[in-house]
């Protein structure tokens, strides 16, 4: 059953591959144009990633930090 579900989620990312070069093509006129663009797609999505994930990390250090401190809305002891 898992070896089924792998081989299918093989299959649909090979799909949408050759579908994506396809289209890359056509557009382009040839394969290392198709190629040259999914690179800046790949190296753009990468970036897009880390700026998310910096994000996440400061929103998740500065809750932590509110934790450890205590929010003043939440004190009682003045």
């Amino acid at each position: 059953m898992l070896g089924r579900i792998l081989w299918t989620i093989i299959g649909a990312v090979g799909v949408v591959f050759i579908i994506t070069m396809t289209l890359f093509y056509v557009q382009t006129g040839s394969f290392e144009g198709a190629g040259a663009r999914m690179d800046d797609i790949f190296a753009s999505a990468g970036d897009e990633a880390e700026i998310a994930v910096q994000s996440a990390a400061d929103r998740t250090g500065d809750v932590i930090e509110d934790i450890a401190d205590g929010s003043d809305e939440t004190r009682t002891d003045y």
